[in-house]
């Protein structure tokens, strides 16, 4: 499928198994104040009733568009056909746990137009694996560059909007490392511009099994391997990586204490 040139902004979902959250996301996307998008949901070749779901709510609105794929051939795949399928210049992406709060378009539309960026991120809020908020906030600096970007991910998949110029010259891939992570450094470091709107406008779900030391680990080493990617040297994944650490443990103690 690729649709033709009716929207400004093509927001794209992707999900996998994700019966039990993916018609909240959907509706605060429906919700959005800025009402002129279309909607592209990808199954990503779910074994629960998620496709089902999907099919249903594209019914209900002409701006929904679904895909599905034939296998689970993971996220950056999922994103990539999104993009390929996409009728606007402008792609948002959410993911299919997350929810956006209802101005979110309209104030990042409104910031790039202000100051001409490729890309617009920012802050969000938190909510537990229940859909329960939670009492913490992640804050963004209006602006951002590829070496402080290399210190911490700031830059949310789901709050993130830019250039669908830019995902066709760098497609999304790794899976196996931070893939998003990725993507946002090789952007930065081929010269978008990328600006920052410090208020939580969309909330990240954060699963029990986040908090989990383990995960925490394999965190850290699938950031690790995405330094690796980018043909960092020893001793600047070295640097890098004791910046991930100490801003990873402030942020996820600030989330504990909040």
């Amino acid at each position: 499928m690729v649709t033709k040139k009716t929207a400004a902004v093509s927001v794209i979902i992707p999900g996998y198994n994700c019966e039990h959250t993916i018609e909240q996301a959907v509706e605060s996307v429906l919700q959005q104040t800025w009402t002129d998008y279309e909607l592209i949901l990808v199954d990503d070749g779910s074994t629960d009733s998620t496709g089902i779901l999907l099919e249903q709510m594209k019914e209900t609105d002409p701006r929904i568009h679904v895909l599905h794929n034939q296998n689970n051939f993971g996220v950056s795949y999922s994103r990539n056909r999104g993009v390929d399928a996409a009728g606007a210049d402008w792609i948002a992406f959410l993911d299919s746990d997350d929810l956006w709060k209802p101005e979110k378009l309209e104030k990042q539309i409104k910031i790039q137009r202000e100051r001409n960026a490729d890309i617009v991120y920012t802050g969000y809020d938190y909510m537990d694996a229940e859909g329960n908020p939670i009492d913490s906030v992640f804050h963004v600096p209006q602006e951002l560059t590829y070496e402080q970007l290399l210190k911490q991910n700031v830059m949310s998949c789901s709050g993130i909007l830019l250039k669908k110029q830019l995902l066709q010259e760098y497609r999304m891939e790794k899976d196996e490392v931070h893939e998003d992570f990725l993507e946002w450094l090789r952007l930065l470091r081929s010269g978008a511009c990328a600006t920052g709107i410090d208020e939580p406008l969309h909330t990240l779900r954060i699963a029990q099994k986040e908090s989990k030391s383990g995960n925490k680990l394999k965190s850290a080493r699938m950031t690790y391997h995405t330094y690796q990617e980018l043909d960092l040297s020893g001793l600047q994944i070295l640097y890098y990586m004791g910046c991930y650490i100490c801003r990873s443990l402030r942020k996820y103690g600030n989330l504990k204490s909040g």
